[in-house]
């Protein structure tokens, strides 16, 4: 019987060899050090931001919403945070800034070319292409 091979290169849960294993099939890891461990922390949280994107139904959302939950508390946790900092930087800015409950899009900005601000558009040109003037 022939082999096959694929290749995974991502950050995969601690019990994930054993349960794989437990199913005949082998499993190469290897464990992280302290900097490519934050690295791969943050690309796995962008994988399970996408799978939220993905879910179709709120068992899906929850099941998504989960893992990023875990991400986050292992990505605080190895950032030497705690939970606790997040959530009072979370309250700090929902003081400042607001939440998300009233459902605010902003489709794009008009701004003065002298405007300090204009900066923040400038330095991110994926993020914020330069358009015509927005007609609603």
């Amino acid at each position: 019987m022939n082999v096959r091979c694929f290749r995974v290169e991502k950050l995969i849960r601690d019990k994930i060899p054993a349960l794989l294993e437990s199913k005949g099939i082998s499993v190469h890891t290897k464990v992280l050090e302290d900097q490519e461990f934050i690295s791969r922390l943050k690309d796995k949280l962008v994988e399970e931001a996408k799978e939220v994107l993905e879910a179709s139904n709120s068992n899906e959302i929850c099941e998504e919403l989960a893992d990023v939950m875990e991400l986050v508390q292992t990505l605080s946790k190895a950032c030497g945070l705690s939970i606790e900092q997040i959530e009072q930087r979370r309250l700090e800015k929902r003081e400042t800034k607001g939440g998300f409950e009233h459902q605010i899009y902003n489709s794009s900005v008009e701004i003065q070319e002298n405007n300090p601000s204009i900066t923040i558009y400038l330095n991110k040109p994926q993020q914020y292409p330069e358009i015509e003037s927005y007609t609603y």
